[in-house]
This record gives C-alpha cells, sequence and structure tokens, in this order.
C-alpha cells in the first residue's frame, strides 16, 4: 500500500455530513466477501466504534475490558480476516490513519488492540 497523505476535496462538495445508518452494513455489496480498499477499512471501523455515550463492558479473550465512546477493542488479526488483508497491510493502514490524525491507535497486549477514533480531527471540519 502506497502511503499518501489525505488532501481536501476542492468540489465544494466537501461540508456537511450525510446520514449513514448502521444498517448499511447488511446491504449485499457491503456483505461480499473481498479485500477492503483503505477507504472501506476506514469506513468500518467508523462503524465498529462505540457509539453509546455512556462506556459498556466486554469480555475480550476472559479479561474485562472498558469500551468507551468512540472506541474499538479488537484485534490486528481479526481486522486481517475481516478486510482480506495481510498483517502488514492493516498495520499501515492503522498507521497511516494514526499519522494523519484519524484514529489513535493502542496496543495492549499482542492479541488485542484499541482503536479511538478521533472525531475531532481537521479531516472532519
Amino acid at each position: 500500500m502506497k502511503e499518501k497523505t489525505i488532501k481536501k476535496n476542492l468540489s465544494g462538495n466537501s461540508r456537511g455530513f450525510i446520514i449513514l445508518p448502521r444498517s448499511f452494513l447488511d446491504y449485499p455489496f457491503w456483505l461480499n466477501r473481498r479485500k477492503y480498499s483503505p477507504a472501506e477499512a476506514f469506513l468500518d471501523l467508523l462503524f465498529m466504534a462505540r457509539y453509546g455515550k455512556e462506556p459498556s463492558k466486554i469480555l475480550y479473550f476472559g479479561e474485562e475490558v472498558i469500551v468507551e465512546y468512540g472506541m474499538i477493542v479488537t484485534s490486528i488479526l481479526n481486522l486481517t480476516v475481516k478486510w482480506r488483508r495481510s498483517n502488514t497491510w492493516v498495520k499501515k493502514m492503522l498507521n497511516i490513519l494514526q499519522k494523519d490524525g484519524l484514529i489513535k491507535l493502542n496496543i495492549k497486549h499482542n492479541r488485542r488492540i484499541s482503536i479511538n477514533i478521533l472525531y475531532q480531527s481537521s479531516f472532519f471540519q
């Protein structure tokens, strides 16, 4: 994967928001087995993030973990399987998103990572 920095959309269509319901993930074209593009991987992270304002406790490999708003608890292996990409591709993708200020990546253990979506990023302004 070639590392690129994010460029502003100059088409005049870069302001505002669209509502994309989580049911989008149930559409057949999203469910097709395929290698995810970088855009699809980032969109998938947005959908995976906790949206409830109150923290939630989950059990992850026998360990209780608190998941807060905008947070994902997963593993590199889980993302490689889900995105049908290599371990190296997933790590590079996460590092690019972190470098661009879109996520904060925390490696907790060899098999667990937490990702925080950074909504206050300049990308979303």
